[in-house]
């Protein structure tokens, strides 16, 4: 059975917690043994974006004879030598005439049109650009060494070459005189 000292215990130990019960409910004081409480919390995050600066492009025009332009005026000039070595062999006039770009240069370069230089195209025509003079959308000036088979005993021999576009769009042979087109003083002509 319990007794009145024990019943006076526990109304004591009742009596207490209430007393912390209305402490720590009551106010907005926060009792010393009360477990820390923490504020909410807010995360800011930044992000941060860049831009690039708008890039600013400058052209200038520069004149370069590059390997693989020194190339093609080669390719060219062993084409038009070909065509006209082999319509002097031919005698094939009209072929003569189209690997001409000037009408001055074509009635001078008759007279070789009609002398026995070769009975055969040669099996070989070879064409070293030496120095490109002059290199425009449509005039090519350039010393140039060449060598046939079959003229000369295959050496190399040397000139001054220079090409025009015609109006058809096709490399020519081209010389001072009416119709010269490259920039500068011609390769020809004491000028």
């Amino acid at each position: 059975m319990v007794g009145s000292q024990d019943l006076r215990v526990v109304g004591w130990m009742l009596f207490g917690m209430a007393l912390v019960l209305a402490a720590c409910s009551g106010s907005n004081v926060v009792p010393a043994t009360a477990p820390p409480t923490f504020a909410p919390t807010t995360i800011v995050v930044t992000i941060t974006t860049t831009t690039e600066a708008p890039t600013i492009t400058t052209t200038t025009q520069v004149t370069t004879t590059t390997v693989d332009r020194v190339a093609e005026i080669e390719a060219i000039l062993v084409d038009l030598v070909t065509r006209r070595t082999l319509a002097q062999v031919e005698r094939d006039e009209a072929a003569y005439r189209e690997v001409f770009a000037n009408a001055g240069f074509l009635n001078e370069s008759m007279i070789v049109f009609e002398a026995d230089l070769f009975e055969v195209l040669p099996p070989l025509i070879e064409v070293d650009v030496l120095a490109v003079l002059s290199d425009s959308p449509t005039c090519i000036a350039v010393s140039r060494q060449t060598r046939m088979e079959g003229r000369g005993d295959g050496e190399w021999f040397e000139d001054t070459t220079v090409l025009e576009l015609t109006a058809l769009g096709s490399w020519g042979f081209s010389f001072i005189g009416e119709g010269w087109v490259c920039d500068g003083p011609h390769p020809f002509s004491d000028s």
